[in-house]
């Protein structure tokens, strides 16, 4: 749980932009995580039939220790769609997130 695994924080933003080849590129994403939600921030690719995630634990980590209390950056689908799977191409979908944090008043 957030609350467990970061005290001082009132919420957590995470905003990810996808961007890729294709045509039909995924829809913007916005979660916001309060103290009683999971801590956990590895996301499935949105491709429903793409194997990969996205690990944004150490973006998070990053952002938590920032004096501006955010971290941005991009992040590329290294799983396997089922289109491409006998080629072994990557499904190539990249990432942008950013990441916000809003700590408790006082802390």
């Amino acid at each position: 749980m957030v609350c467990v695994a970061f005290p001082a924080v009132q919420q957590l933003r995470l905003e990810l932009e996808f961007s890729g080849a294709g045509t039909n590129v995924p829809a913007r994403q916005a979660h916001v995580l309060h103290p009683p939600a999971r801590a956990f921030f590895k996301f499935q690719c949105p491709y429903g039939d793409c194997d990969g995630r996205f690990d944004l634990t150490d973006a998070v980590e990053a952002a938590l220790s920032s004096p501006e209390h955010r971290a941005m950056g991009t992040l590329e689908c290294t799983g396997l769609r089922a289109r491409d799977y006998l080629s072994k191409q990557t499904c190539a979908l990249h990432l942008r997130y950013a990441i916000h944090v809003v700590y408790r008043q006082g802390s």
